[in-house]
């Protein structure tokens, strides 16, 4: 048995018992659940999960717990919601990811590595899954050069599911510019995406998550982002971010 992970319950059990309306019930759950407790796990999360139900790590400990009972189908629900309450939870798109992976949906499980790079770009473990299954999409790229592919949208229609291969195809580009920080790119595939299938979420999500990453980087001042040994390579990436900051502004307006 675990000795650190037995402290850590008894720490957060004291915290708990003291307030179990509290956001502690979350590790506390995870502690039982590396004990393999599920049971107990599971009992915990129902009640913090009734006070906090907007609580995206809770849900993430409830899929952990039920991927580690073998409950796949209700486990990868649980990281969907995580990831829908809470678009910065890096842990939530990571196992996501691995969700979809064991379920065989591999594309879906690219698209979440991407989004976990895309908010943590030093993450080595995710960048080594995208290289490994990016292949799938490489249909989408030329060879080198790395320029998009126009997406034919004549075939559209309207009356298809929502998530048919053209949105799959759109989301895939966009989720690839994303990571690399090509962020006009991936504005124009989900702008040009948005125009024919609408306010689909998916689109919304990344629109969102441009915004927010791009209009943070200009606020830093030079001493903050020039911390690299190649200050001209740093010089060059606020201006181009400013730039493409300013376009996307245009285009709104």
């Amino acid at each position: 048995m675990d000795q650190s992970t037995v402290e850590t319950i008894e720490k957060y059990q004291a915290e708990y018992n003291k307030n179990p309306n509290s956001k502690v019930f979350a590790p506390l759950a995870d502690g039982y659940r590396k004990l393999g407790q599920f049971n107990q796990a599971i009992a915990i999360l129902k009640n913090g999960l009734k006070f906090h139900k907007n609580f995206s790590g809770g849900h993430v400990v409830l899929g952990r717990v039920l991927l580690d009972m073998g409950d796949e189908g209700k486990a990868l629900q649980s990281f969907l919601k995580a990831t829908e309450l809470d678009q910065n939870n890096i842990l939530a798109h990571k196992m996501l990811a691995e969700s979809y992976l064991k379920s065989r949906e591999v594309k879906k499980a690219l698209a979440s590595y991407k989004m976990v790079l895309f908010l943590r770009p030093t993450d080595k473990a995710s960048l080594e899954k995208i290289k490994k299954l990016e292949s799938l999409t490489a249909e989408e790229f030329e060879n080198d050069s790395f320029k998009v592919k126009k997406i034919n949208y004549s075939t559209f229609n309207p009356e298809d599911k929502p998530q048919n291969r053209l949105l799959e195809r759109a989301l895939s580009l966009a989720d690839a510019f994303l990571v690399r920080s090509e962020f006009e790119k991936s504005f124009n595939v989900l702008t040009d995406a948005r125009n024919h299938f609408g306010d689909h979420p998916e689109i919304i999500k990344r629109l969102q998550l441009i915004d927010t990453n791009i209009e943070k980087k200009p606020d830093y001042n030079g001493d903050q982002i020039i911390k690299n040994k190649d200050t001209k390579y740093n010089n060059e990436r606020i201006d181009q971010l400013q730039n493409i900051l300013k376009n996307i502004k245009n285009r709104k307006n």
